[in-house]
């Protein structure tokens, strides 16, 4: 069981880690992430819990950490820093950038916008 567990949760991490699934059909909320960061992981805290809700699309919440050359790259790329989430349509166009931390149902608010609600 804890070896079962153990795996699953590493696939997951991997894929949540994964910024090459941006622009592949499926909207994304990015998460740059310093995993240092207390004020990071309140923001992602809050945001896993708005993702939870049902949306029309439902999104693909990835992170880009800074302490990899990944997430780095990302990161400067465009020009965000962490602490912030980027709104990413399917094809991988930025719709909106969040910066500090949001608490979930302002999160939840704003996903509703871009993402619909479950009909």
């Amino acid at each position: 069981g804890v070896g079962v567990w153990g795996v699953s949760s590493f696939r997951a991490h991997a894929a949540e880690h994964d910024l090459s699934r941006i622009g592949q059909g499926q909207p994304a909320v990015v998460q740059i992430h310093d995993p240092t960061c207390s004020m990071c992981t309140a923001l992602q805290r809050q945001t896993r819990r708005a993702l939870r809700c049902d949306f029309a699309q439902a999104p693909v919440y990835l992170v880009a950490n800074i302490r990899s050359d990944d997430g780095a790259a990302f990161a400067t790329r465009h020009r965000v820093p962490h602490v912030t989430l980027m709104i990413m349509d399917g094809d991988g166009a930025v719709q909106e950038v969040l910066n500090g931390v949001r608490q979930r149902d302002e999160l939840k608010t704003i996903f509703e916008g871009h993402f619909g609600t479950e009909v």
